[in-house]
């Protein structure tokens, strides 16, 4: 199970048309009705994020993809940083998913 910060979310969509783009982006990983969240540290302020629940949420691959873009792509040019995203490990703990580190040659 992965779910995306809401408050990340929120700070990309500051106009209608990015309103649009994220809903857009989101329709078939987080369900129109039915939206699930949750709070991913108590001890921390912003860590609820949305569950991608939706039929897209269950395609590791597409997911993934999601992620690098929001990440790698969408978040620095809207926000100036990524957006952080998270993994349910085996226990029912989160993880931050991080993009992966650049390969200097």
């Amino acid at each position: 199970m992965y779910a995306i910060n809401v408050a990340d979310l929120s700070s990309l969509a500051t106009s209608p048309v990015d309103q649009l783009m994220v809903r857009w982006m989101l329709q078939d990983f987080v369900p129109a009705t039915n939206r699930t969240t949750v709070i991913i540290d108590q001890t921390r302020m912003d860590t609820g994020a949305v569950l991608l629940t939706g039929p897209a949420g269950e395609d590791e691959e597409r997911v993934e993809a999601l992620i690098q873009l929001l990440q790698e792509k969408i978040g620095p040019q809207k926000v100036n940083r990524r957006v952080r995203c998270y993994r349910q490990g085996p226990k029912g703990g989160w993880s931050e998913v991080r993009p992966p580190a650049i390969k200097r040659i």
